[in-house]
């Protein structure tokens, strides 16, 4: 009788779960740009693009080898660390790869303007011109409420 317990006992011991489970879930690889979303850049001025890629598990892969680029090229120069140095003002394009294990290649981009200091200059004349001119309004109201006063002493 003993016997027969103990090969029982082997016998649940071998058929039963050892404890890790392999699943086999397949998610489409991704990449996407991080970085803050930037709407405009100035000529000169230097940020730092960043990335993240998921591999197929689902997982997020730790220094993968991104390369970047920009359209058009003359725009801005990046390096494959992300950052990125405005050349040129042009409405531009970033995009950043990367080859998945199973040698695909995946990409993300973003898109924005370039601005020399002239362009920012002439986007911001307007919003002066119209600030300027509430300010000579309100100049004319307060003029006008210090003569009431004044003819009310």
């Amino acid at each position: 009788m003993y016997r027969k317990t103990l090969l029982f006992i082997s016998m649940f011991f071998c058929l039963s779960c050892i404890g890790v489970d392999v699943t086999d879930d397949y998610v489409e690889p991704s990449i996407r740009i991080t970085s803050p979303q930037i709407i405009s850049i100035k000529v000169g001025q230097q940020f730092q693009f960043s990335a993240k890629y998921f591999d197929a598990s689902g997982s997020l892969v730790e220094e993968p080898n991104f390369e970047w680029d920009v359209i058009p090229e003359d725009a801005m120069s990046i390096n494959n660390n992300g950052l990125a140095i405005a050349e040129k003002s042009a409405e531009a394009t970033l995009s950043v790869h990367v080859e998945t294990t199973l040698g695909n290649v995946i990409s993300d981009s973003t898109s924005f303007s370039i601005l020399t200091l002239i362009s920012m200059i002439q986007q911001t004349k307007p919003i002066l011109q119209q600030q300027q001119q509430m300010c000579h309004q309100l100049q004319q109201k307060l003029l006008q409420q210090l003569l009431i006063m004044i003819q009310l002493f």
